[in-house]
């Protein structure tokens, strides 16, 4: 069965662009429009607003994405990985300057300058076997903290 997130993800995002828009016609006011503002904020268009790829993906060739895990789909490496108490650390390079720092610091440094690891776009198809090399070095980690600590580090 589909997953609910356990939040009201919706209500959040209506208040946030209703919190901006409410700012914006404090500063038509303050430069002098004299005119009026009315904020109209809804929950179905704030969620409708962070539909990212999956609207264009959707309308262009019929794709619906699926259930993804921990991932995001078509964002390589991006994903929530085991530490070795059982804890877990969350990482996100998929940049390609990002990703040359995070094979660096989980010690993989040659695969940032390979051609086939270049681009997000490469990385893709190379997901499984990335994650696998990401969960081995998460996993030697004592704990999410040290996974994230190893990761600021590194500048990620």
């Amino acid at each position: 069965p589909s997953v609910r997130m356990n939040l009201s993800l919706g209500d959040t995002l209506a208040g946030t662009q209703a919190a901006m828009g409410t700012l914006l016609a404090l500063l038509a006011r303050e430069r002098g429009s004299g005119a009026g503002q009315v904020v109209d904020a809804s929950i179905v268009e704030s969620v409708f607003s962070v539909m990212e790829g999956v609207l264009p993906e959707f309308s262009g060739n019929g794709s619906i994405r699926g259930p993804s895990g921990t991932s995001v789909t078509g964002i390589v490496p991006t994903g929530t990985y085991p530490c070795a108490d059982g804890s877990h650390v969350v990482i996100g390079a998929n940049s390609d300057s990002l990703f040359k720092r995070l094979t660096k610091a989980i010690g993989v440094e040659d695969l940032g300058g390979r051609e086939e690891y270049s681009s997000n776009a490469k990385r893709v198809s190379r997901q499984a076997e990335i994650d696998g090399l990401i969960t081995r070095w998460t996993s030697s980690q004592p704990d999410g903290a040290t996974g994230g600590g190893g990761m600021d580090a590194a500048g990620l």
